[in-house]
């Protein structure tokens, strides 16, 4: 019992003492695209619209992230 409440005691000190790393990424923001209704309620042709829609908002996201 000892032992394990000195090894949780230096687990504990290890971690607390460790310096914070800064991430070399800017922070990302999230990016939300809300369809009509789900995926599983829509015709092909209103999932396949969706998917395009979603696809072209991704690659706008990632242009005005490399710029």
């Amino acid at each position: 019992m000892k032992r394990m409440a000195v090894a949780l005691f230096e687990l504990t000190k290890s971690v607390v003492a460790r310096p914070v790393k800064k991430s070399r990424r800017p922070s990302r923001k999230l990016h939300w695209t809300k369809f009509d209704k789900p995926f599983d309620q829509m015709t092909e042709a209103e999932r396949r619209a969706a998917t395009e829609r979603l696809a072209d908002e991704m690659l706008g996201v990632i242009k005005d992230q490399e710029s």
